[in-house]
């Protein structure tokens, strides 16, 4: 279903939580992508200081009210609070910066390639199983390996492509590596979106980000 939102105002963000933690009483993914520029004619020497503190209110102060307002909601399925929610988001990023520290020797030991393979094969079946999680401990335990896992792949990727492509068409072999990066992050919001909201009968959360190991 659709609801009403106002970013700008704290009563339809509180309100909008009230609505949800009735109905259906649990929230399976938030993600925040508000962006827009109020006075968008305006060029960037003409904007007022009124225009900024408009936008700057929907993009970043409503987005961190919402984000308070709903957080409590993400923990329902594991009875944890507002807080230890959050650290399902830290606990994969520690795991990255673990996995970083080494995955330079082991991309010489075992080669670029082979390392970028079992990179996305691990992660995605590590999604899975993340999906699958029984307890809260065993999920963030997951969590922190499949950062582990998806740190391999941009190391072992420049890497190659710093080797493997021609020095002149390296800016822009690196330009479409990034590109491609940056709207696989953005089809991945939108399919666990998609698949928890199809899938709130088997899990709602569960069933968006199976679909993104999945699709992965």
């Amino acid at each position: 279903r659709a609801e009403l939102l106002d970013l700008s105002s704290q009563r339809s963000i509180e309100s909008l939580a009230g609505r949800v933690s009735q109905d259906p009483g649990r929230l399976d993914i938030l993600v925040n992508n508000a962006g827009i520029l109020v006075d968008k004619e305006a060029s960037p020497t003409q904007v007022t200081r009124d225009s900024l503190e408009s936008t700057l209110q929907i993009n970043l102060v409503g987005t961190v009210q919402l984000t308070q307002a709903l957080l409590p909601l993400l923990g329902e399925d594991f009875r944890v609070g507002a807080g230890a929610a959050m650290t399902s988001m830290s606990a994969a990023t520690i795991g990255m910066a673990v996995g970083l520290l080494g995955s330079g020797t082991l991309s010489d030991r075992i080669g670029r390639t082979q390392l970028m393979r079992w990179s996305l094969v691990l992660a995605a079946a590590l999604g899975v199983l993340v999906a699958l999680a029984p307890t809260w401990p065993g999920l963030l335990g997951l969590r922190v390996a499949q950062g582990m896992a998806l740190s391999f792949y941009p190391a072992a990727a420049a890497a190659y492509l710093r080797e493997e492509v021609d020095r002149d068409s390296h800016a822009r072999i690196s330009g479409l590596y990034i590109g491609g990066t940056a709207i696989g992050g953005m089809l991945g919001r939108l399919v666990a979106g998609l698949g928890a909201g199809l899938g709130s009968e088997y899990g709602g959360w569960r069933s968006g980000l199976a679909c993104v190991a999945v699709l992965s």
